[in-house]
This record gives structure tokens, C-alpha cells and sequence, in this order.
């Protein structure tokens, strides 16, 4: 069930050339579950195996969901998947819980702390950062970070309590705090050269 603040930033522009009903099901059950193989995310969903093995191979294509681990059984080993990067900001921008999602991301990427401060705060940037982002990962399969600034530099007016939060998620990461600063500092000097020159 999708929850009432990823109701309201439901993305607004239409994906279906980009994910089929199917592929965009399997990414979402994912992505606020733990990873899982192929097989045993067809059981949960109750869904077919023919049509679910494509869109497994689909996602994989576009870079949506990889294996993140090994499941043994019986001998064998079977690739367990979860969503990539890329995955994890479509997946929000379909409507997952920003809250599960962010423990998902803390447990099976433990190391990429760029990925979970996105995951924090695009929620309180709004619906243009997830729209921006998605049309980054359709038209050129990633998120350079080219997207990021720009989603950071076309933010919505914030109330002072996103504000508020949004600082204090900000003050956890200090690499993404000084790359804030310096970005401010760049458009400041920008700003004023362009002033000068008008003057002039």
C-alpha cells in the first residue's frame, strides 16, 4: 500500500514505454523487501514464471535490480536480486516507502552513503527532483552528477520544517554538505560576474 507522502509525490510524467506493469511490480515488491532469487519472488507474487523470468531479464538490461547475493541451496547457488541504485530512485519515484526503502538501502549497501542521502532527502525535495531523476535514468541510463546539482539547484520553496530536516540529514553527510557549499559558492560567483557584466 502506498503511503500518503509517496502519494503526493507520485511521479507525474508517464513511464510506460519504460517499464511494462509487470516490470514495474516486480521492482517495487524489491524494493521494500529483502533480496530475493528469481523463483521465490514469483511464489510471493503469486505470478507466472515464464512472463516473470523476461521481466527479471528486462530490469537487469536497464540496470533496475542485480544480484546482490547467493543464496545455497542444495548444492547449487542461486542469485538473490535487489534493486540498484538506479532501481531504488525509480522505485520511489512508482510510489515505495521512502522509509523502507532508506532501512533496504542502509542494510545491502552499507557503504554508498550518496545513495542513502538521496534517498532521504528527495522525498522532501518534492515531485520535480523525481521527475528529473527518472527522466535521467530513461534518457541516459544513470544519474550523473550533472542530475544531482540540478535537482538540488531546481528545488522546490521548502517550509521551514523540510528545511529543518533537510539540514539535519545534510549535517550526517559531511562529504555532501561540502559539495552543497561549494555549489553555492560556484552559482554565488556565476551570479555576480553575470551582474557585472550587465552593469558594465
Amino acid at each position: 500500500m502506498m503511503t500518503k507522502e509517496a502519494e503526493e509525490h507520485k511521479l507525474t510524467i508517464n513511464p510506460q514505454d519504460f517499464l511494462t506493469a509487470l516490470q514495474r511490480k516486480i521492482l517495487l515488491f524489491l524494493a521494500v523487501d529483502y533480496p530475493r532469487t528469481m523463483n521465490s519472488t514469483v511464489r510471493a507474487m503469486s505470478g507466472n514464471y515464464r512472463s516473470s523470468w523476461d521481466a527479471f531479464k528486462e530490469l537487469e538490461e536497464k540496470k533496475l535490480i542485480k544480484p546482490v547475493s547467493i543464496k545455497f541451496y542444495k548444492g547449487r547457488k542461486y542469485p538473490q536480486f535487489w534493486a540498484t541504485e538506479n532501481g531504488i530512485l525509480i522505485a520511489m519515484s512508482e510510489g515505495a516507502d521512502p522509509k523502507i526503502l532508506l532501512r533496504r538501502t542502509q542494510a545491502i549497501y552499507p557503504d554508498n552513503k550518496e545513495l542513502q542521502f538521496l534517498v532521504e532527502t528527495i522525498p522532501i525535495l518534492g515531485e520535480s527532483a523525481y521527475n528529473m531523476l527518472y527522466l535521467a535514468v530513461i534518457t541516459n541510463g544513470k544519474i550523473e552528477e550533472s542530475d544531482l546539482i540540478s535537482v538540488f539547484a531546481a528545488q522546490k520553496k521548502l517550509t521551514e520544517e523540510e528545511k529543518r530536516r533537510y539540514n539535519e540529514i545534510l549535517k550526517r553527510y559531511p562529504e555532501r554538505h561540502k559539495q552543497h557549499a561549494d555549489f553555492i559558492k560556484r552559482a554565488r560567483k556565476n551570479l555576480k560576474e553575470l551582474s557585472d557584466m550587465l552593469d558594465n
